[in-house]
Parts: C-alpha cells; structure tokens; sequence
C-alpha cells in the first residue's frame, strides 16, 4: 500500500472507526476486570464477616470453645485427651479436635483466598495466636499419628506471632472467657 492510499484512507476516517471500537473494547474490558475484582473482594470480607458472627454465635461453638477452654486449664492439659478411654474423654477429644478443625479451616480458607485475611486478623489475631499455642502439646502429640494435622493452622499462627499488630486488640466473647 502506498503512502498516498494510507494518507487517504486515514483522511476518509476509515481508520478511525476500528481505532475507537478496540479501544472502547479495551476500556470497557478493564472497566468489567475492575467491577469483578471488586465483587469478589467484598465476598470475601463478607464471608469473612458471616464466619465471625456465626462463630460467636453458634451454639455448637460455643460448646466446643467451652470443651477446649475446660481441658487446657486441666492438670495434665489436652494432651490427656491424647489417650483418651472413657466416653466422656473421647467425647471430649471430639469436640477438641472439632474445635482446632475449625482454625484449620479459617487458616485453608484464608490461603485459598476465600476469606479475607486482613480482615479476620484485625478481629481474631491474639485470640487465634492464643489458641494455637495453648494447643501445640496437643497438635504435636496428635501428629504422631496424623503428621498433617493442623499445619494450615500452624503456619498461620507462627506467622502472625511473628508480625507486629497493627492495631490493639478488639475484646471479643471467645477471647473474654478463656
């Protein structure tokens, strides 16, 4: 092509109209990226937020905080629960167990990027840190025979006892009573 067809073509305008469409393409393409991208940061903080309120809520919870809260301030701690024969220690260990499972879940949930992890540190960090090395004779003992179990929860823990807080602790129920 000449240079005098491609002065022409640009002086009729023909090349201006697919200039303006890929371009309005590429803008409303960003534009969309942006909206979901928004989308899916406030269904994070929002799920986020409902696993909070149902956690301090929950009657099952509660329950089993109060379980765990019971054995760790025992003598011989949750690691009796380790050896657990009678009914009421295995029934205990069950609902510790269940209750360290529900950290597991928070720290995968969190790495998968389902919850928000800023969001649920602001809340529950001294909390969750507290917990998790209340509990780490027990996960170390329960490691013997499940060498994965709570690792997601460790990791998280480990990391966020390594990190300074950003801001002071926010008193919630399951931190006021154990």
């Amino acid at each position: 092509m000449s240079v005098a067809c491609v002065t022409e073509l640009t002086q009729n305008g023909q090349w201006f109209s697919p200039l303006a469409i890929l371009l309005s393409a590429a803008v409303g393409g960003f534009i969309a990226r942006s909206a979901v991208n928004a989308n899916r940061e406030i269904a994070r903080k929002r799920a986020t937020l409902d696993v909070i309120l149902k956690s301090e809520s929950d009657d099952y919870f509660e329950r089993i905080y109060a379980v765990f809260s019971s054995e760790k301030r025992r003598s011989s701690g949750l690691e009796v629960l380790l050896q657990a024969e009678s009914d009421s220690e295995k029934k205990a260990k069950m609902e510790v167990d269940n209750f360290l499972n529900h950290y597991e879940l928070i720290a995968i949930s969190i790495n998968q990027n389902i919850l928000d992890e800023f969001f649920y540190k602001e809340w529950m960090r001294s909390t969750y840190i507290k917990h998790y090395k209340e509990s780490k004779a027990y996960i170390d003992g329960t490691r013997e025979e499940s060498p994965k179990a709570y690792v997601c929860f460790q990791e998280l823990a480990e990391k966020w006892d390594k990190e300074t807080p950003n801001t002071p602790a926010i008193a919630h129920n399951i931190s006021a009573s154990g």
